[in-house]
């Protein structure tokens, strides 16, 4: 098994900050994007079982990413956050990465590949889809977004969203790390 740690760079683009989690690897690139409440710092527990490089950032507004609003720019729309993410790729030197990404991070990661199909060479989503074709429905899901994110207590604390069943420790049973996730009705995961 190798070495989990991860490396962690900061890479201020205008008026963005992003934050990118680095785990060594010889071999073609995975540029692994998280869901909503979570961080880079989501796919450790991939890195141990993956033999390329896996590059892992903190999407606008999570983990040690700036916050849109204040000074950040207008980084919410998912289309904005896919051209970030080009310039990132770009200013990192990572070349034609695949992308994987977990729910929100997906959507992210499609958006990304419809738009700049020419910089990446693979896609794999989990949990996601394109979004939601009603324009009522997509303004009730913003709403929800916006009131979630004024919930959150602290940085990466989703212990309250957890226990409503949303956030990342949905993608940490998926990547089998049962011991740091913790299961809908608020209990302690038990192995199957």
């Amino acid at each position: 098994m190798k070495a989990t740690k991860a490396k962690m760079e900061i890479f201020n683009q205008a008026d963005k900050r992003l934050a990118l989690h680095r785990f060594a690897g010889a071999g073609s690139p995975l540029l692994a994007l998280h869901g909503f409440t979570g961080s880079g710092l989501d796919f450790a527990a991939l890195a141990e079982h993956f033999a390329g490089s896996l590059h892992c950032p903190d999407l606008p507004g999570h983990g040690a990413s700036g916050t849109p609003g204040a000074g950040q720019g207008e980084l919410s729309g998912i289309e904005q956050c896919s051209d970030t993410l080009l310039a990132l790729m770009q200013a990192s030197g990572m070349e034609r990465p695949a992308l994987l990404g977990y729910s929100m991070g997906g959507r992210t990661a499609l958006t990304l590949a419809l738009r700049h199909s020419g910089a990446v060479s693979a896609l794999v989503l989990i949990g996601a889809s394109p979004g939601l074709a009603d324009a009522s429905a997509r303004e009730q899901r913003r709403a929800l977004g916006r009131h979630l994110r004024r919930d959150r207590r602290a940085e990466n604390d989703v212990g309250q969203l957890a226990d409503r069943g949303i956030g990342k420790p949905r993608l940490q049973i998926i990547l089998g790390n049962r011991n740091a996730a913790r299961c809908y009705d608020g209990k302690a995961c038990q192995p199957d």
